[in-house]
């Protein structure tokens, strides 16, 4: 979280792993509350089951992300703590989808509301590259790329200033596995329509099904969302805050 001169911000992540449960509770001055649920107790053993049956229904190693103790679940780590551990986890798992990207965004534009001065940018693949003209390129992300979301042509080292704000609306749509469906990103967004393709991040899939209102931060830009749209990273903000209460439910 943040606090200072300006606001108190925070939010639940589960950007590295899921564990503990946690809930925020936020008061202003004049009374109003504001709340992220978080996961109910005994959570992570759902998230652990749901990694076990995506395991099952597509034969990748899911389970690999589950660290155990004492023969119970500890924790349930992110695909791209996943990667750190084991660099060959899931390698190859997206080649095909951002492949299939690349092949429709050839022949059609991807637009992206960067949400910021910049307004909406248009880009298309030629060369290998999808480019924004006069803004820059993005090379085919790897799998690992997707899931860490800073690394390969998600690196944010050099960009500029316009590239930063493509960057993590991108990014956001290679995990949720939006990019098929929807050539406008993020606007219109729905977020009954995230992680259904069958090649997306299931752990933020299931992250995301199994906390008590749908939402944390799952991945480094799940605070993505559409002008307007619903929140998906679990956060709570004032400029006026009187107390954050901090709530810590049973791991099992």
């Amino acid at each position: 979280f943040t606090y200072n001169d300006a606001e108190l911000f925070a939010n639940i992540t589960f950007v590295d792993f899921v564990s503990i449960p946690v809930a925020l509770t936020l008061t202003d001055t004049s009374g109003s509350q504001q709340t992220a649920a978080g996961l109910p107790a005994g959570g992570l053993d759902t998230v652990c089951a749901g990694l076990a049956a995506q395991a099952a229904a597509d034969g990748n190693p899911w389970t690999e992300l589950v660290v155990t103790s004492g023969g119970q679940n500890l924790r349930a780590l992110s695909p791209a703590q996943g990667v750190a551990v084991n660099s060959s986890f899931l390698s190859g798992y997206f080649d095909g989808y951002v492949s299939q990207v690349w092949a429709k965004y050839a022949g059609t534009a991807l637009t992206v509301d960067t949400q910021a001065s910049f307004g909406t940018v248009t880009g298309q693949v030629s060369g290998g590259l999808l480019t924004f003209s006069g803004v820059g390129s993005f090379a085919q992300p790897a799998t690992a790329d997707i899931f860490s979301c800073d690394s390969g042509p998600f690196s944010p080292a050099g960009l500029n200033a316009e590239m930063l704000a493509i960057l993590p609306r991108l990014a956001a749509a290679f995990n949720r596995s939006t990019l098929l469906t929807d050539a406008d990103q993020p606007d219109g967004e729905n977020p009954a329509d995230y992680y259904t393709n069958p090649v997306t991040n299931h752990y933020a899939r299931i992250v995301h099904a199994t906390t008590l209102d749908g939402r944390g931060y799952a991945f480094p830009y799940d605070d993505v969302a559409p002008t307007g749209g619903a929140d998906q990273s679990g956060a709570v903000s004032s400029g006026s805050p009187a107390q954050l209460a901090v709530t810590v439910g049973a791991v099992h």
